[in-house]
């Protein structure tokens, strides 16, 4: 599975959930219903496609290729500590990620772009891989070029979310990893059990 270039809005509805940022995500229809008019039912759902649906979540989530996932899992699993907690760490302190959570980008895939055009500097050094992770104490900043840029200064937000291992100075334009995250401070709603069962097999 590649990254997904498509519409998000799509992806964020059938999720139920803002995924990619602000955007339209709710959705009144009911999931997993079938209907037929008076012969309406629900769908079973295996374990497996419960396991898949949550993947393919994470997928859509950090906008990352399939054989990146399943790598980064093969390294966590060679880590001391809780496969889950170390998983979700590894991907919530990407660079492209921490972009993200800052508010300075809107979305990840801008992030990403904002990354790889070297507007991004980790402790004063520019930064153009997007998977590099940040480690604690590391400080996230502008290019001297992109903060002469009108255009990406006006999309800078807020933070995304309560996050309390990362702060963000919007009139420095300076962020820094306090802590490395837990899975309960994600915002968004990730059932990290049943991808590691889908990809402990």
């Amino acid at each position: 599975m590649g990254r997904y270039i498509g519409p998000l809005d799509k992806i964020a509805r059938r999720y139920n959930e803002p995924m990619f940022g602000n955007g339209k995500f709710n959705d009144n229809k009911r999931k997993g219903l079938i209907s037929h008019g008076k012969n309406s039912f629900k769908c079973r759902v295996s374990e497996y496609g419960k396991q898949l649906y949550d993947k393919n979540k994470l997928h859509y989530l950090y906008n990352i290729r399939e054989k990146q996932l399943s790598n980064l899992f093969r390294k966590v699993t060679r880590k001391r500590g809780n496969v889950a907690v170390e998983f979700i760490q590894e991907l919530e302190m990407r660079l492209d990620n921490v972009v993200f959570r800052c508010g300075i980008s809107p979305t990840r895939g801008a992030a990403r772009q904002m990354v790889s055009h070297k507007h991004i500097t980790v402790n004063g050094k520019v930064v153009n891989i997007a998977s590099y992770v940040v480690k604690v104490g590391d400080v996230i900043g502008l290019s001297e070029k992109a903060k002469k840029s009108s255009s990406l200064l006006d999309v800078i937000g807020d933070k995304k979310g309560d996050l309390v291992w990362l702060e963000f100075d919007k009139d420095c334009l300076v962020g820094k990893i306090l802590a490395k995250p837990e899975v309960s401070e994600v915002p968004e709603k990730i059932n990290i059990g049943n991808i590691v069962d889908y990809y402990s097999k």
